[in-house]
């Protein structure tokens, strides 16, 4: 969990603060109370969501051989592909 924490503060996670302020910005009645709470709502639920990604991660991903699988080129090739593609 506190490692879900950290994760909120990565530089993935920085394109969202725009947003985040401007949701707490835009309230009818904004106070630091509400404001806080807001923000806070919203790093607690990035933290809990990469917390279970990693934790299914974690449990299945030995057992299934996940990792080994994703060093396919096949796989590493697509994936190469799709960043292209979006970048």
């Amino acid at each position: 969990f506190l490692a879900g924490l950290g994760l909120a503060l990565t530089p993935c996670v920085l394109p969202m603060l725009p947003i985040v302020a401007n949701i707490v910005a835009r309230q009818q009645n904004p106070t630091v109370k509400k404001g806080v709470i807001l923000t806070t709502s919203y790093a607690v639920g990035v933290s809990i969501a990469y917390g279970i990604l990693g934790a299914i991660i974690a449990v299945f991903g030995e057992s299934l051989g996940i990792i080994g699988w994703l060093q396919n080129p096949v796989i590493l090739i697509g994936f190469a592909i799709v960043f292209v593609l979006l970048a």
